[in-house]
């Protein structure tokens, strides 16, 4: 992924942000860069002049003290957590950072988590122009910040190279910024969450107490959807949920997961509890889980998915997707994949068929990530198998198929036409001819006995 350099990122920054609730004070925020460096206190200044050339994690400490004196006591939390992490010591909550150093966090703030990416490791990260960390070493994990809500600017600068994002962040909401491979920046919502319950009924009151649970359990949002009748079409209630373009950089979706709680028929007296996470993009099973349940209601039920939930959840968002983009030359291949069990235990998965390659461009499916075995066959051509791993972001996938050769075709057939030609049998040579060699048997025979009675009468 490239950073855009200082220059032209302001007409840049505004055309990289996709997110949700993005209102006109983006505009406003979308002049970043110089005009918000200047942090106003000569000694700031020249504590954030020390901190980007030496990087010592005293340095934070010391604009924490300095944040916090100012009144600005949002990013005294922030830098004091940047201090312990580059201490490498346990980096507290942002409520205990707050605790610690005695400030009142607003339940207004919203938390913004940055993932770098791979080219913006260890870059500095500026919000409005102030100072206020560092991202980690590691390109997967992300750098945790508490920011008032409203409009801002984000600048993130390793070396010569900075790149100045606007976001306009919603209250209280926990949001993303992502640096991509391909470029792009996206900044949105974190996921959310959306609860489907099937073949149960639940008052309102256990409702809202199945929300409380499934939030304090992961997810800090709730799209909450019910749907108490039995589901006759399986998937189909999914629908107003899947994105519909997931392979997309810009796409963009209100819902990332569904939890769908089921409770089946009773087999005999027996019920089951089945719960699944599915990913929005896919479709598919994130994480899930089925055990028996009693009455599978009330105050039962409830304490049920207070205990299955949690591992559950934290399962489902260990396991992103990605999108695999294949190519074929000529198009027209039928694609199929199978997820790489590394047990052998059990029976093998089902290939899932994607479609077929288009003639000019590229077949792109989303899929949970992980390792797959793809499958490409086109009649008249051998038919191709790769492994891919399956990442954030696209996998390409490029393959040219070969001709099969055909044996040459042996006809059976007879033909029973009586005006046909009869075809002629081959010429034999002629000294394969069985009567030339009898013939020259017999002379020789003759001469033979010619010889020995001249001989006899000679004596």
């Amino acid at each position: 992924m490239g950073i855009a350099s200082n220059r032209g990122v302001r007409g840049l920054g505004l055309a990289l942000v996709v997110g949700l609730g993005l209102s006109t004070a983006l505009a406003e925020a979308a002049e970043c860069g110089p005009a918000l460096s200047d942090s106003g206190e000569p000694a700031v200044r020249s504590l954030e002049a020390d901190f980007l050339t030496k990087r010592r994690p005293e340095t934070l400490l010391l604009l924490a003290q300095a944040a916090k004196a100012a009144g600005r006591g949002l990013d005294a939390v922030n830098l004091l957590r940047v201090h312990e992490a580059l201490r490498h010591r346990p980096v507290p909550a942002l409520a205990a950072a707050a605790q610690r150093l005695a400030i009142d966090t607003p339940s207004t703030a919203s938390e913004l988590l940055i993932f770098g990416g791979e080219a913006m490791t260890e870059a500095i990260v500026r919000v409005d122009g102030r100072v206020l960390g560092l991202l980690p070493r590691s390109s997967e994990q992300q750098l945790q910040l508490l920011v008032p809500p409203g409009s801002h600017c984000l600048s993130l600068q390793k070396e010569s190279e900075r790149s100045d994002i606007p976001i306009d962040l919603g209250s209280g909401r926990p949001w993303e910024v992502r640096f991509r491979d391909s470029g792009i920046v996206t900044v949105q919502p974190t996921p959310r969450l959306a609860l489907l319950l099937s073949g149960l009924s639940l008052p309102r009151t256990q409702v809202a107490e199945l929300r409380r649970i499934v939030a304090s359990a992961a997810f800090p949002e709730l799209s909450l959807r019910t749907d108490n009748e039995a589901v006759t079409i399986p998937g189909a209630e999914l629908t107003p949920f899947l994105m519909p373009d997931p392979c997309q950089d810009h796409s963009y979706a209100k819902t990332q997961y569904v939890l769908r709680v089921t409770v089946t028929p009773p087999t005999g007296s027996q019920r089951a509890l089945q719960l699944e996470v599915l990913h929005t993009a896919t479709g598919t099973p994130t994480a899930e889980s089925r055990e028996p349940c009693g009455r599978c209601e009330g105050v039962e039920l409830l304490d049920q998915l207070k205990r299955l939930l949690p591992a559950l959840l934290q399962q489902a968002r260990q396991r992103d997707h990605g999108c695999l983009a294949v190519r074929t030359q000529p198009g027209g291949a039928e694609v199929r994949v199978s997820p790489v069990v590394e047990s052998f235990i059990g029976p093998p998965s089902v290939p899932l068929a994607l479609g077929e390659t288009p003639t000019n461009g590229w077949l792109r499916r989303a899929l949970l990530s992980g390792p797959y075995e793809v499958t490409l066959y086109r009649p008249g051509y051998q038919p191709i198998k790769r492994r891919v791993e399956l990442g954030e972001g696209h996998t390409p996938l490029e393959a040219t198929l070969a001709p099969t050769i055909a044996p040459p075709r042996i006809s059976n057939s007879v033909d029973l036409n009586p005006h046909s030609a009869v075809p002629e049998p081959p010429k034999v040579p002629l000294y394969k001819q069985w009567w030339l060699w009898q013939a020259v048997a017999v002379a020789t025979s003759i001469t033979v006995a010619g010889v020995v009675s001249a001989v006899t009468v000679n004596r």
